[in-house]
């Protein structure tokens, strides 16, 4: 199953807290109320798991009215605690090295990549130096295309195909 961007995440991870705060109201209701009778709690739970399809603004809108909220008012304040919480990052302060270096820690998680390994392909011996300094979110110098494509050669993907990555 295909893992859902950022954004859905926060959402996810937020109304979850939400609910469990509530105590009253579990997740099966709201499953139910948001996602329909016959599957919504099931939807539901992997949604929080973070595997399954992306969430429609009119699930949104209904989650909104499930918590008495009107759509905008609902995302403002998602947004503002998945900042808060640092689940994502406000896009004023998004820089496009943020993205790739997002990507690049996502996709040696994901394939159990040694860092060390990376960065010597990528970058040559100065390689722990220039990552260190991209990863801590330092960005110095851009990235160059020629570094951009070694990293998605890196990870055996085509250039166009780790952009869409990174922009995920």
């Amino acid at each position: 199953m295909e893992k859902i961007p950022a954004l859905e995440h926060a959402l996810a991870k937020i109304v979850e807290e939400k609910l469990d705060q509530m105590g009253g109201r579990k997740h099966a209701p709201f499953g139910r109320f948001v996602f329909g009778e016959d599957n919504g709690p099931r939807v539901w739970r992997l949604i929080r798991a973070g595997q399954r399809r992306s969430i429609t603004i009119d699930e949104t809108c209904r989650m909104a009215q499930f918590f008495g909220q009107n759509i905008a008012e609902f995302i403002a304040k998602i947004y503002a605690a998945a900042i808060e919480k640092k689940l994502i990052v406000p896009m004023e302060n998004l820089k496009p090295e943020a993205l790739l270096v997002d990507a690049v820690k996502r996709l040696l998680a994901e394939q159990g990549a040694r860092p060390s390994r990376f960065y010597k392909t990528v970058f040559g011996d100065k390689g722990e130096e220039i990552w260190a300094s991209y990863a801590s979110g330092d960005f110095k110098r851009s990235l160059t295309y020629a570094e951009t494509r070694d990293i998605a050669a890196f990870f055996k993907m085509k250039y166009s195909e780790f952009m869409d990555f990174a922009n995920q």
